[in-house]
């Protein structure tokens, strides 16, 4: 285990919304942000919902360490897997009969394989709300892991379900209670988006998880995030951070918040933080 110094911070981003925008390119006070941070000292890691073949390779070039991916299944430092947990293999199909009789699309990620249902990927990119071609880098991205019909093993589902269909109230009640229920971060149309993760992962644990590995006091560590999967990671974390436009529950729970990432939210964090 290595030795933290006392005032270096590991710092856990959040990457939509955060650090990556709408048009999914980062803002370049972002960029510099991150590169200033790690010259200074500091230790950064993703922490996304996102699993791995959803992390544009070009991101590690700002100076992550490692990530929490997956909303916490999913936790890496350098190349050492530290964790990756996957959902009961017996629950994939009663799960996504769930979404059949909601008339819902869904995808099963895992940091091996991405298994979107048919029409998944064309529906995400024409009404992901904004231009389909921003989100050409991310079809990429995942091309080489996609793969047909439902996996032998995930670590979570993302299903979008037309509103007006169902409530998050009734697909809790739907989803086996070994499994968490969150509201999803990224909407596409008129959808209700919804993460389902096995129940006690989150960013959360995956902070915990990581400080312990690098020897960090908890206290020394910063989360900055804007979306209700990033809820236990601003709990954990010593520090947090709500971006501009978070979900209120988000905002409570933070330590501040920041301003948009288009109006330089991340860096102006980073600043206030004294991390830069």
């Amino acid at each position: 285990m290595t030795s933290a110094s006392s005032s270096a911070q590991l710092i856990f981003l959040d990457l939509d919304g955060t650090l990556i925008g709408k048009d999914q390119t980062v803002p370049e006070s972002a960029r510099q942000a991150c590169e200033q941070a790690v010259e200074g000292g500091h230790t950064l890691f993703m922490c996304t919902g996102r699993s791995i073949p959803e992390i544009y390779p070009y991101l590690w070039d700002f100076g992550f360490s490692g990530c929490v991916a997956g909303a916490g299944s999913y936790v890496r430092v350098g190349q050492e897997v530290l964790l990756d947990e996957r959902v009961d293999p017996a629950l994939i199909e009663p799960i996504t009969d769930v979404w059949r009789q909601l008339d819902g699309m869904w995808i099963w990620q895992g940091s091996d394989a991405m298994h979107p249902s048919e029409g998944f990927m064309e529906m995400f990119l024409e009404t992901a709300g904004m231009k389909p071609q921003d989100w050409a880098p991310y079809a990429e991205s995942i091309a080489p892991y996609l793969g047909e019909g439902l996996p032998k093993s995930s670590a979570k589902c993302t299903a979008y379900i037309p509103a007006g269909n169902t409530t998050y109230q009734q697909v809790r009640s739907l989803i086996p209670d070994s499994m968490d229920v969150i509201p999803g971060s990224i909407p596409a149309g008129n959808t209700l988006v919804f993460e389902v993760t096995p129940k006690g992962i989150s960013k959360g644990t995956g902070i915990q998880l990581a400080a312990r590995h690098l020897g960090f006091d908890i206290a020394h560590t910063i989360a900055i995030g804007d979306s209700m999967n990033d809820l236990e990671a601003l709990q954990v974390a010593g520090r947090s951070v709500a971006m501009g436009g978070a979900d209120p529950v988000i905002v409570a729970a933070a330590t501040f918040e920041t301003a948009t990432l288009e109006e330089d939210g991340l860096a102006r964090a980073f600043e206030k933080l004294a991390l830069i």
